[in-house]
């Protein structure tokens, strides 16, 4: 942990392996259900602008956003009315908030979004800078990031402490854990090397870890309509028929020196394609059109990014599945599931399948 520019605490995350490290963000965002179209506008030019000034700073590898779904147990909202109820009070008022106790705190959801940003500092002999060394340049960058992320519909981003995200982690692994979590009037300490999972199989349809049972969808095409606001909308719903669910969409910015390359490379190998072709077909000259907006674009200051998208199911292990059997509740027995994952989550490598660059306007 270290302190950014502004004194405020943060944590990051090392992967030994790689010489990466990552910084965990909990954002409130403001939701534009309510928000009218130039506001929309606004955010997603104010994200556009955050990818291009990551694209900038040297040093950041990966952005991520996590949207955690699940089922809310309502033991915070009982917690939170019963501190508000006095001894005294009438008992016409203390038996309406004791029926509101009742009818409200079962049946909800819990919606957490995590952004998670990766960064590799090298020294000029290539090696790996120092923990301390990393964590002073994150902390430069650090305000100026929340401010974006605060711009861009976000709210109010946090970073999250060493305790929060073995929690994090904890529940993730074992979701009967969250509400022993949350019933705690303290939140009780995780050590990292004890957050993981106590017993756990990987299968070829499934990872089975403690009292959850999960798979992993990944996105193989890009989409070939016009993504809007609202596209991801029912995906980032709750599903009443799986216990959680995890979206997470992986972004890579490319340095702007990269993304002037691969841009013209781009727009050169959609006209060789047209000029070989004896007849052109629409796709070919669709293809051109996108290869000069996209050069157009990047001339202009746009950064080039690629980025993908992972679905996790998470359900809970009954006496059946603990046995060996397949679960019968699961929402993947059914014949028209997506494709199974076939790439690891943390670290995001492409595969020749993963979607093509696209530029943010």
């Amino acid at each position: 942990s270290a302190l950014d520019g502004l004194g405020r605490e943060f944590c990051l995350v090392r992967h030994a392996h790689t010489g990466e490290y990552s910084l965990l963000l909990s954002c409130q965002p403001q939701g534009a259900s309510l928000a009218d179209d130039d506001v929309e506008d606004s955010y997603v030019a104010s994200w556009a602008g955050l990818m291009e000034s990551l694209a900038s700073e040297t040093g950041v590898t990966q952005l991520a956003v996590t949207v955690d779904t699940a089922p809310d147990s309502g033991v915070r909202f009982r917690r939170t009315l019963s501190k508000r109820i006095v001894e005294d009070a009438p008992e016409l008022a203390a038996r309406a908030m004791a029926q509101i106790m009742d009818q409200y705190a079962a049946g909800g959801a819990s919606n957490d979004v995590t952004l998670t940003l990766t960064f590799r500092y090298t020294d000029r002999d290539g090696k790996y800078l120092e923990a301390g060394e990393a964590a002073r340049r994150i902390s430069l960058l650090l305000p100026s990031i929340r401010e974006q992320i605060a711009q861009a519909g976000g709210g109010a981003a946090r970073a999250l402490g060493m305790e929060e995200i073995t929690r994090m982690v904890r529940v993730a692994y074992d979701p009967a854990a969250q509400e022993t979590i949350e019933e705690s009037d303290e939140p009780p300490y995780i050590a990292w090397e004890d957050c993981g999972p106590l017993m756990h199989e990987a299968g070829w349809s499934h990872y089975s870890h403690d009292s959850g049972l999960s798979r992993t969808w990944e996105m193989v095409d890009p989409p070939q309509s016009n993504v809007t606001a609202d596209t991801l909308t029912r995906l980032l719903s709750p599903l009443a028929d799986c216990d959680r669910k995890r979206v997470t969409v992986l972004y890579r910015m490319l340095p702007p020196d990269k993304t002037m390359f691969m841009a013209e490379q781009n727009r050169q190998k959609a006209a060789n394609q047209v000029s070989q072709e004896k007849r052109a077909t629409v796709r070919s000259m669709s293809q051109i059109g996108k290869a000069n907006r996209q050069a157009v674009e990047t001339n202009q200051g746009a950064v080039m990014v690629f980025f993908g998208m992972l679905v996790t199911v998470t359900v809970s292990r009954g006496e059946q599945e603990a046995n060996g059997s397949k679960p019968r509740h699961a929402p993947w027995n059914r014949p028209q599931a997506a494709r199974r994952s076939t790439c690891a989550p943390a670290t995001g490598h492409r595969t020749r399948d993963s979607p093509q660059a696209c530029p943010l306007d």
